[in-house]
């Protein structure tokens, strides 16, 4: 469900800095909704997967933030082969984890 969240925060930061519309903001949260119901697996997040992520980020070399070591600890512990990021920082990392680029 972070990414749920984290999807809403950077659309709503769009919003308030000017960079889309009110409405280019809803019509971008419906498509988005609409991905999550058709092609998008929601996975609870269990506290080991918070404390994988607490030791990612605890790791200076590797610049991750808490959301993108949680997106990383997630997609590990769900045995990802892929993930889809467009943060230079997070795909870094995910690669250095084994983790193929969806899209980049």
């Amino acid at each position: 469900m972070w990414c749920v969240t984290e999807f809403a925060s950077a659309l709503g930061i769009k919003q308030r800095t000017g960079q889309i519309t009110e409405a280019d903001g809803l019509a971008a949260w419906q498509r988005f909704e609409r991905l999550c119901a058709n092609d998008l697996q929601l996975l609870p997040i269990e506290p080991s997967t918070f404390h994988r992520a607490a030791v990612l980020t605890l790791d200076a070399a590797a610049g991750l933030r808490a959301g993108d070591s949680l997106h990383l600890a997630a997609a590990l512990d769900a045995k990802a082969k892929s993930i889809a990021t467009l943060d230079e920082v997070l795909a870094k990392n995910a690669r250095r984890m084994k983790l193929r680029l969806a899209i980049r």
